[in-house]
């Protein structure tokens, strides 16, 4: 009750009122034309914001001669252009609106691995916690309970940030487990730490959460009590959810999102595909300009509907779904959308036996500061032998020797003394599939050999 009380106490201060927003969710959840009316007018709402106060906007729908004070936002959403990672880093100035008061910078890499740093205001923290706590909510959760996230740790933080987070987790009754350090040792200190908390929620990488699950059952130790599993970041295959299950004996349930627009979609309990939060994002499915048919695969592209610093207005998170038009038998009458595809990164294995996941080397290299002094646009990590890697690199201002020792130094802290071999090059091909992978394990790291 304690915890509980507290976890309130910090969503009144940051003013989430997750509760009532919950219970109002809830009940728009099985009404198609009210879900329709609340996404409706916070597009129309986003839209004019652009207009007024933000440049690029303002540039664009004047040229396309459209106004969202008059025009149908619809019909104005059709008509702007589909921007990317790359047009918002190299425009982010004019994308920023004129008449804010609070940003909060954030950082990313996403699936693709390339640096991206844009802001965030309260309006995005509420809403990405509301829609988070609500997808919980079908499994079960109510607001304060416990949450164990396994999840990357940036190599470079803070104390600032140490105590901030440390501050929003203790009131949040959530604690985190890195992901960026998944040696033998660690991950028996992780089993004992779950099964004496018995959280309610075990949510992480994918690539993480299999890693752990195999390590349990390869010794034989009993599995920790959880209420349930929920994934995100990494595509989660079928032989993956089949493996959580049996070893952590709990079910699992697939989450999708990213840190430019937090809580994008939920998996429910039916499996039958994931249900987009309409209160948080229009989500659009295009191939050749566009909107896919039912059961044809379509790029994702995401309005945000409560971001009001920076509006990310048909935003390709270059990730690829199947469009479902059927009504899921949960009732719930939300988009739904299934075989999210393009999320893969590798797990990289040290000489030390410590296991990373693959946004480790996204968060090192934005982190230690070089992804901003030398401009990275793409980098690529690919694991030759348990000793070596080579670290690809395509930045506008070349890296110097110094750069590279401090790459090597932080790589060698977390994974042993690798051979770390760099390339700057010109370009990196995307994979065969289409997606490209920003780390590429050519060396079985699979938890059945510890």
């Amino acid at each position: 009750m304690y915890r509980k009380l507290l976890f309130y106490l910090k969503d009144f201060l940051i003013g989430s009122y997750s509760y009532s927003l919950i219970k109002y969710f809830k009940q728009l959840e099985d009404n198609k034309k009210e879900i329709e009316i609340v996404k409706r007018n916070k597009l129309l709402k986003v839209l004019r914001w652009a207009y007024d106060t933000v440049p690029f906007y303002r540039k664009c729908m004047s040229k396309l001669e459209l106004n969202p004070h008059y025009d149908d936002p619809y019909y104005v959403l059709s008509k702007l252009p589909i921007i990317n990672k790359n047009v918002v880093r190299s425009i982010l100035p004019d994308l920023i609106s004129r008449n804010v008061w609070f940003k909060m910078p954030v950082q990313t890499s996403g699936s693709t691995g390339t640096p991206l740093t844009l802001y965030h205001d309260l309006s995005v923290i509420r809403a990405g916690l509301t829609s988070f706590y609500y997808g919980l909510s079908w499994y079960g959760y109510t607001l304060g309970d416990k949450i164990a996230r396994l999840w990357g740790r940036r190599p470079v933080v803070s104390r600032v940030s140490i105590i901030r987070n440390f501050l929003s987790n203790y009131l949040s009754n959530m604690y985190d487990l890195n992901a960026h350090a998944m040696s033998e040792k660690t991950m028996l200190n992780y089993y004992f730490l779950l099964k004496k908390e018995k959280p309610k929620v075990l949510y992480g990488y994918v690539s993480s959460l299999y890693l752990l699950g195999n390590f349990i059952k390869n010794k034989n130790l009993e599995p920790p009590h959880i209420g349930f599993i929920v994934t995100t970041a990494e595509l989660l295959n079928k032989f993956q959810r089949e493996s959580l299950i049996s070893n952590f004996k709990s079910e699992v349930y697939d989450q999708y999102g990213s840190v430019e627009i937090p809580s994008i979609a939920f998996e429910c309990p039916s499996h039958e595909g994931m249900h987009i939060m309409e209160n948080r994002v229009v989500l659009e499915l295009l191939k050749d300009g566009g909107e896919v048919s039912d059961g044809e695969v379509g790029t994702i592209v995401l309005t945000d509907l409560d971001n009001f610093v920076v509006p990310l207005i048909r935003y390709n998170l270059e990730d690829v779904a199947k469009k479902k038009d059927t009504t899921c038998s949960c009732g719930r009458k939300m988009q739904l959308i299934e075989n999210i595809m393009g999320r893969t990164s590798d797990i990289i294995i040290g000489l030390n036996g410590n296991r990373v996941h693959g946004e480790f080397f996204s968060h090192l290299i934005e982190s230690s500061g070089i992804a901003q002094k030398r401009v990275v646009e793409k980098f690529q990590v690919v694991q030759k032998s348990k000793g070596k890697i080579v670290f690809k690199i395509k930045s506008k201002i070349p890296l110097s020797e110094e750069d590279f020792y401090r790459l090597t130094i932080l790589i060698r802290r977390y994974l042993g003394s690798m051979e770390v071999v760099y390339q700057q090059v010109n370009d990196i091909e995307p994979h065969p599939s289409g997606k490209y992978r920003f780390t590429i394990s050519e060396v079985d790291v699979n938890a059945k050999d510890i």
